[in-house]
């Protein structure tokens, strides 16, 4: 049965609008661009630096301001700046260093200006985009550095733990600094840690956005796969998840989709607003 009214669509790029060779697949992007073009807000909550998130803007056509960074960070890319930063406490960037170097755990991080990693042969292909863009003209947003490198002197606005299980989570969780600063923890593929600020997550920056737009959350359709989608995917009143997203968030209870790779967006779309989709291809599960 399909839903009153929609006031804005938004999506997680990574296992949810993208495939697993990260692309976003025709019929969504064609059902993005009949949605704006029908007056209805598309917005990407990502965890990504926005560095990596430029291309898949200016391919789905999007004009709003982007969540990147889980809500660390609102970036228009139409003015190429950020309309907010919400960094991490130097003194909590401090403590995860040097947990990280005592349980020699491999770790990146993002500014507001940089993404900053090391390259192995085991981690080169998560960073294939980085590497592409070093090819090409203009100022570069990341820095390959040392896998020891100092990350304090930075506005580190994610702080990325790679190897970190869950038993290793569990002490990370007793350590003085997560406590006193409130630290957001959570998973955004399996085994990989992501760190922001007290306060900060895809579901919070969607809730300012909804304010500074004017849309109303309960008719806000939300797309995402894994656990650091799981405030946004609660905050909306339509939310919604691939039939690929990792098995935990299936216990939710959120409406499941077609998997990734298979317009999940449009299917999604079709399900709730069959009016607002012309000749759909991509089928619902129920």
């Amino acid at each position: 049965m399909g839903k009153e009214r929609l006031e804005c669509v938004v999506t997680d790029l990574d296992g949810s609008l993208l495939d697993g060779n990260r692309q976003m697949g025709l019929q969504d992007r064609q059902t993005i661009s009949r949605l704006m073009e029908k007056g209805i807000p598309v917005l990407i909550a990502t965890g990504r630096h926005q560095c990596v998130t430029r291309e898949y803007v200016q391919l789905a056509g999007i004009q709003l301001p982007v969540i990147t960074a889980n809500g660390s960070v609102l970036y228009d890319f139409q003015q190429e700046r950020p309309l907010w930063v919400r960094p991490l406490p130097v003194a909590a960037v401090a403590g995860l260093w040097r947990w990280c170097l005592e349980h020699r755990l491999r770790y990146y991080f993002y500014s507001d200006r940089k993404s900053y990693f090391y390259l192995n042969e085991e981690n080169r292909p998560y960073f294939q985009e980085e590497l592409r863009d070093m090819d090409r003209e203009g100022p570069r947003e990341f820095e390959i550095v040392s896998p020891d490198f100092d990350p304090t002197p930075y506005a580190v606005t994610k702080f990325m733990i790679s190897g970190c299980i869950p038993a290793m989570l569990a002490r990370l969780r007793e350590q003085d600094f997560i406590r006193q600063y409130g630290l957001e923890l959570a998973y955004s593929s399996a085994n990989f840690l992501e760190v922001n600020a007290d306060g900060v997550s895809k579901g919070n920056a969607l809730r300012e956005v909804a304010k500074r737009l004017g849309f109303s959350l309960e008719n806000t359709l939300a797309l995402g796969d894994y656990y650091n989608d799981l405030p946004m995917l609660q905050a909306v009143g339509i939310p919604v998840v691939p039939a690929s997203c990792e098995e935990g968030m299936k216990a939710f209870g959120f409406y499941q989709t077609v998997p990734c790779g298979s317009n999940p967006l449009t299917a999604a779309v079709d399900h709730f607003f069959p009016h607002l989709i012309e000749n759909p291809k991509a089928p619902c599960l129920g």
